[in-house]
Order: C-alpha cells, then structure tokens, then sequence
C-alpha cells in the first residue's frame, strides 16, 4: 500500500503544470498573495490557482490592503510596464523580503528578463524567480561579483536548490551603500576627516568592516526629516539614490511606511538643566529654623511642664504657665522649689531650656550671616511651580501638553531665535543664566564644569535613541542589526563617544558674584520686625495693666 500511494503522488506531481508544480515545492504550504492587475483577461494556464489546496489572497493592486504579514507572492501580468505599475503601487504594502514568482503572459527575450529583474531591484525586491514564456524559472543573485552589487544582471537558471535561499551573502565584497548625512555635535562631525569624524561615522565605518561594504558619503545633503506625513522622503530616497542615513528617534518619533530602522545603537537622555543655584540672602527665615514638627513639640513640651508644675507647687494653671514661660526666655523663676524631685525636673527642663536656646541662637546666627541657596527643583512639577523661565523647540509642546501637571511649563516658554545653531543656543544659556534649557546628557559634554549645572533630575523626558534609518526592504538590514548587537555589548559606543569630545572647544559655568558675610540691616530685617513687635505688644501690655491697676483702685474707693 505505501509504494502505490508513492506511485499515487508521482503520478499527481507529474500531473500538474509546471507553475503549480513550483508553488507546491517552494511556498511551503502557506498563503499565497495572487496580485494581477487585469483578472478578466488571464490566460486559462492560471486557473491553477483557483484550485491550490493553499490558502490564498486574490487582489488588484489599485484596492490592495496592507499584506505585509505574508511571504509569498505571485505576480502575473500583461507585460513589463503593467508589472512596474502594480510594484509601485504595492510596494509599501508587502513583504518585500518575501518570496516572489512573477509571470508575463507575453514571451519575453532575455533583455526583457533582465528587465523584470531590473524593475523590482529598483523596490528592493530581491527574492525573485521569473517563469519566462511558460518553459523555465530563472533567478539572480544581486551581490554575487558578476551581477556588479546589483547594477548588472547575470540570469541563473534553476535547479534542484532553493532558488529563495542564500540570496544575501555575509561577505558584501565592497558593495557601496549611499549615505546621506547632517552635522551633528559630536555624531556626525565631518565623514571625510579620518581623524575625527564622530562616533556615529565611527559607528558606521566599524560595522562596514565585517560585512565587507564602502558606506558612500553623499556631499549633497539637505535635512532628512522621517516624520510621518513628510511628502520628499521617498521621493529623496528613490531619486537619489539614498540606501541609508543616521536618524534620532524619541518616543513620538515614527516613521512612515517608505522607510525602516535598525536597532539602535547608542542611547542618551533628555532632561531639562537650569542654571548654578544661585546663593540668597535671608532675611524672612527665622521662623524656618525649626520645622513645624519641631514647632509642635516645643509648644506640647511647654504644656505638659506647665501641668507638671502646677501639680508640684500647688500654684494656679495660668500662673504656672507663666513662670514656665519666664524660665523659658529669661532662664529665671520667681520661687526655687523646696523639694529635691521638685528640683531636679526643674533642672532637666532648664537644661533642656538652655539647649533650646543655644540650637536656635547657632541656626540664626548662620541664617543672618551666610547666605543660603535657591530651593532644588528636582521634578517638572517643581519647576512648573517655580520662577524660572524656560527655552525649548516646538517639538516638546507634545509632552509638556498631554498632562494638566506640566502645562505650567508651556506658560513658562521663552522664545528662541530659529536661526539659531547649539552652540549659539548653548552660550546664550551660559552667557545669560536666567532661563533652563532641553539638553542630554551627550550634548551637556560640550561645557567643561558642567557638574555645576542645576540638573532636574528626577524627570526624564525622553530616550533618545540612534538609529540607522534605510529605505524598505534594503537586504542589508538584518546582517547590520547582527553587527549592531556585536558592536553594543562591546561597549565601543562609550569609547567613541570619549574620543569625540576630548578635543573639542568646550565653554565654562561662569561663577556669580559672592555674596557679603558681614551682617547688615538688610540681613537680620527679619530679627528686627520681631523684635518691634516685641516692644509694641509689652507696650500695649504696660498700657492695659496701668489702665487695670487704676480701674481696680477706683472701685476700691468707691
């Protein structure tokens, strides 16, 4: 029974046609995606199709859906310039890495073959056979040395091989890939300059050297923005050629369907710095010496002797409390206590007492003489309650807008020159210290004392991560994420990043102005107004004991 159900699937393989035959050996039994632009005028060789026991997808390229989460692909059209059509409508809805057959209805010569080859590279659409005028499959392979890193087509005829495997080499043998590039501080320096380029150059030439590729630097470049919506990019990356580009992402940073982006390969962090704390004088803190916990336990010490001494002497509540208080700021009382237990808790509290005092007295005099520093803001909610003005770009309206907490740091915002470079921006900030800025912490090496800075440190805002940024479907992409992994757990990232900034022209933290220690008036105001009030209330005291006193002796009389 085995041997006639072997003769039974010969007889079927050798059955079918030729086309039937290759979908059943090499799409392994997934779904297929059947694309043509003209359904009504197929040849009859293609109703096949409609009888694969495979799952399949029957679509036009003017109402295709989005089919990037399939691998096979059979294309079939009228001829070259239909093909080329439906590509270029599909080409930002597949896999471009899939496995692709495509079929001209019409006999095609070997230029014409070469053609089809030709087209779909053009999308980086790599993984093709042709089945060319119904007889042969025919593919290529863009990196081998006689197809010229792709420019030149040498057709392979298939065979017995997997004509979808192998197709990306290891080794690239010098092919060049088009690099578009823009001046970033300690990044992207200068390409050309071998000694100093910056680290994503270095970055890029390292990871060059294992898959053997010439990264092209291109001397045209203009600003490369990825963000979705912006209508040049493909255009850009198509008409001049561009394989690849540095890019800088946040967390609302995506990009559209015309490009793709490595793992990163380098991350640093956004924070908003403020100026040095500057020193203040003080002159309202006083009653800050103590916290007001300590406040609450003076005044619950205070009453709870004041109950302890009238229990002892057998004095009045009021007049107990007011030899207690006199202890307390004259460090005398009215009749020593004649007990020894008596003695010895009046003695506690006056140590007590006098502690008190010389604490306070130490705290003051600091307070009044030396001068103290403006409060730490730590989180943007700290900030966005304080004083300080802020300069940012436009682009993190978002993040301080999407919470009711930060809008206060929307009103804070100062306007920036849009000229403006970093390192103008970066000594406006230095040269004024009155406002805080955005910066990370790779940008904060280019100041020499930047451990003076004020950072907020407690509020990230972002993780900004770099990137190499490709057009779709570049074969390179998964042989470079490899490399990337390599080139992290390395650590080689740190060590170029020293290398760029250990010689480049770095501004300084400017001191302010020391502030005075000698006393003045305007220092101990505060001592002062308390003590005005002092002598007010004993006036006012003075004035209504006389006005009593006179009041009792004239009842007397009466």
């Amino acid at each position: 029974m085995a041997i006639l159900a072997v003769i039974l699937n010969l007889l079927l393989f050798y059955s079918v046609n030729s086309v039937e035959k290759f979908i059943c050996k090499y799409f392994c039994q997934k779904t297929i995606v059947f694309v043509s632009a003209d359904f009504d005028n197929l040849d009859e060789k293609f109703n096949f199709v409609l009888h694969l026991n495979q799952p399949k997808v029957i679509i036009n390229p003017q109402n295709s859906l989005d089919l990037e989460n399939f691998d096979n692909y059979v294309i079939a059209e009228q001829n070259l310039s239909t093909l080329w059509s439906s590509i270029d409508l599909l080409k930002y809805q597949i896999n471009t890495r899939g496995n692709f057959l495509v079929i001209l209805q019409v006999n095609t010569t070997e230029e014409v073959t070469k053609s089809i080859f030709e087209t779909l590279w053009s999308f980086y659409i790599y993984n093709v056979v042709v089945y060319t005028n119904w007889s042969s499959f025919v593919t290529w392979y863009p990196y081998d040395f006689a197809n010229r890193c792709g420019t030149a087509i040498n057709l392979v005829e298939v065979n017995s091989l997997n004509p979808y495997k192998h197709k990306i080499p290891t080794n690239f043998g010098g092919c060049p890939i088009n690099f578009t590039w823009n001046e970033t501080p300690l990044a992207v320096k200068s390409p050309f300059d071998k000694t100093d380029p910056g680290y994503d150059v270095r970055f890029l030439d390292a990871i060059a050297q294992p898959l053997n590729i010439s990264p092209c630097y291109l001397t045209e470049n203009q600003k490369f923005d990825l963000a979705v919506g912006h209508v040049d990019v493909k255009e850009d990356m198509i008409k001049r050629k561009i394989d690849a580009g540095f890019l800088l992402t946040h967390v609302y940073l995506s990009l559209g369907p015309e490009s793709e982006i490595s793992l990163h390969y380098f991350e640093t962090y956004a924070f908003f710095v403020l100026p040095p704390r500057q020193k203040i004088i003080s002159s309202t803190e006083t009653l800050l010496i103590f916290s007001p916990d300590i406040w609450s336990a003076i005044f619950a010490a205070l009453l709870l002797m004041t109950v302890v001494w009238k229990n002892m002497t057998r004095m009045s509540l009021e007049t107990s409390f007011f030899e207690i208080i006199r202890l307390l700021l004259q460090g005398t009382i009215g009749n020593i206590p004649r007990t020894i237990s008596t003695r010895l808790i009046l003695a506690a509290f006056f140590f007590y007492v006098l502690n008190l005092n010389w604490i306070y007295v130490s705290q003051l005099s600091g307070i009044l003489s030396q001068p103290s520093y403006e409060p730490k803001i730590t989180t943007l909610r700290q900030l966005g309650l304080s004083n300080k003005q802020l300069r940012y770009d436009d682009m993190w309206f978002w993040f301080f807008s999407s919470l009711e907490e930060h809008r206060k740091i929307i009103e804070k915002r100062i306007e920036s020159d849009k000229a403006a470079t970093f390192y103008d921006e970066l000594e406006d900030f230095l040269a004024q210290r009155t406002y805080g800025i955005i910066t990370s912490d790779r940008r904060i090496l280019f100041i020499k004392n930047y451990e003076k800075l004020h950072v907020v440190s407690q509020s990230q805002l972002a993780t900004i991560r770099s990137h190499l940024v490709v057009r779709k479907g570049l074969p390179l992409l998964d042989k470079i994420n490899d490399v990337i992994l390599r080139v992290r757990q390395s650590g080689l990232m740190s060590y170029w990043l020293y290398e760029s900034q250990a010689h480049i022209k770095k501004s300084s933290v400017a001191d302010y102005e020391e502030v005075e220690g000698h006393l003045d008036l305007e220092r101990i105001v505060s001592a002062v107004v308390l003590l005005g009030m002092g002598y007010v209330l004993s006036a006012v005291v003075f004035v209504l004991e006389m006005m009593y006193a006179n009041f009792k002796a004239l009842k007397i009389n009466i």
